[in-house]
């Protein structure tokens, strides 16, 4: 049975941190035993555009089931979607069923917005590391 990885995006996300997880996982399932499927997550399903203007395919969150890991991507729209509040119930919920949860980059603003940050040490783009600190005091920021 393959382990299951979820790619949570959400308009304006950075290509590079979906592509970059995605082909992390290829790779590692060629060179080891493990087999892992990734899906890509976002809040209605259907396509959903980069902030470099090419989009991905995704699955809603009422299609979602269980990942193993859930992986939450960066990207210019991160200001939006930690607002979201569906996209802040998806993130609760999977912190509580999946093995592990994680973002890359300006993904860490959902996980912050989630509360699951709250009393941990994390980081994000270095560009926005002081913004992090600033609007979630409660995260160690480095």
């Amino acid at each position: 049975m393959p382990i299951r990885i979820g790619l949570l995006l959400y308009p304006d996300f950075q290509l590079l941190d979906a592509a970059g997880v995605t082909a992390a996982f290829e790779i590692a399932g060629t060179l080891g035993e493990a087999a892992y499927e990734t899906t890509a997550v976002s809040r209605h399903g259907g396509l959903v555009r980069s902030s470099s203007g090419m989009a991905l395919e995704t699955i809603s969150l009422a299609k979602a089931g269980f990942f193993d890991t859930l992986v939450v991507v960066g990207g210019k729209g991160h200001a939006t979607a930690m607002d979201c509040p569906e996209l802040q119930g998806f993130i609760r919920h999977h912190a509580g069923t999946a093995r592990r949860i994680c973002s890359v980059c300006t993904g860490a603003f959902l996980l912050a917005a989630a509360g699951l940050l709250d009393g941990r040490r994390a980081t994000t783009h270095w560009q926005q590391a002081g913004a992090l600190k600033a609007r979630f005091p409660g995260i160690r920021v480095s």
